[in-house]
C-alpha cells in the first residue's frame, strides 16, 4: 500500500478511466444483446402471425434506433439512469448484474414493439414467450460459466492447499515447528 507522496496520480486516473471506460462498453454491450433478444423474439412473434416475415418491418427493429428511444426516452429516461448508476456503483455480482440489465433491455424492446404485430395475442405471446426462453437461456449460459470458473479456482486452491501442506512439512523438519493452515485450524 502506498502513503503519502508514494501516490501516483496518474496511476489513479488511469485505472479510473478504464474502469470507466470498461463499463460503458459492458453496459453498451448488455444494451446490444437485450435488443437483439427482443428483436429475435419479435421476429419469431412476426413469423408466428402469418408464416411470413415481413422484412421490412422486421429491419426498421434495427434501423430505427432513434424512433425507439424516442418513443420510451422520456417514461424510460429516469429509470435507465437509475439502473445505469446502481449498475455502474454496485461492487461484485458483474456477470448477473450484466444479466438483469440484458433481460431489462430485452423486455423493454419486446414492449416497445409488440403493439405493432398485427393479429391478436397469438404473435405477442410467442413474441414475449420467446423472449423469456432467451432470456433464460443466457442466464443459464451465465450460470455454466460461473460453475465453471468455480470449479477451476477450486482446483487450483486445493493445488496451493497441498503446496502448503509440503511446505509446512519442510518447516517441521528443517526447524521443528508444528504450524498450521487455516484450513486446518478450523472456524475461530
Amino acid at each position: 500500500m502506498k502513503f503519502g507522496s508514494e501516490i501516483d496520480f496518474s496511476d489513479m486516473l488511469a485505472s479510473g478511466l478504464g474502469a470507466l471506460i470498461l463499463w460503458v462498453f459492458v453496459f453498451f454491450a448488455a444494451f446490444w444483446l437485450g435488443t437483439t433478444t427482443g428483436a429475435a423474439a419479435l421476429a419469431a412473434g412476426d413469423l408466428a402471425e402469418d408464416g411470413i416475415l415481413n422484412r421490412d418491418w422486421f429491419g426498421g427493429l434495427f434501423s430505427k434506433p432513434r424512433e425507439a428511444i424516442l418513443l420510451w426516452g422520456l417514461p424510460g429516461a429516469l429509470g435507465l439512469a437509475a439502473f445505469w448508476l446502481h449498475f455502474a456503483r454496485l461492487g461484485g455480482g458483474g456477470a448477473i448484474r450484466w444479466a438483469v440489465a440484458t433481460g431489462m433491455f430485452a423486455l423493454i424492446w419486446v414492449a416497445m414493439w409488440v403493439s405493432r404485430l398485427d393479429s391478436g395475442w397469438f404473435p405477442a405471446t410467442v413474441a414475449w414467450t420467446t423472449c423469456v426462453l432467451g432470456i433464460g437461456m443466457m442466464a443459464t449460459g451465465l450460470w455454466f460459466l460461473r460453475q465453471w470458473q468455480t470449479n477451476r479456482w477450486a482446483g487450483e486452491l486445493a493445488m496451493i492447499r497441498s503446496e502448503n501442506a509440503a511446505r509446512r512439512m519442510e518447516l517441521k523438519e528443517e526447524f521443528g515447528t508444528d504450524s498450521a493452515g487455516a484450513d486446518e485450524m478450523g472456524p475461530p
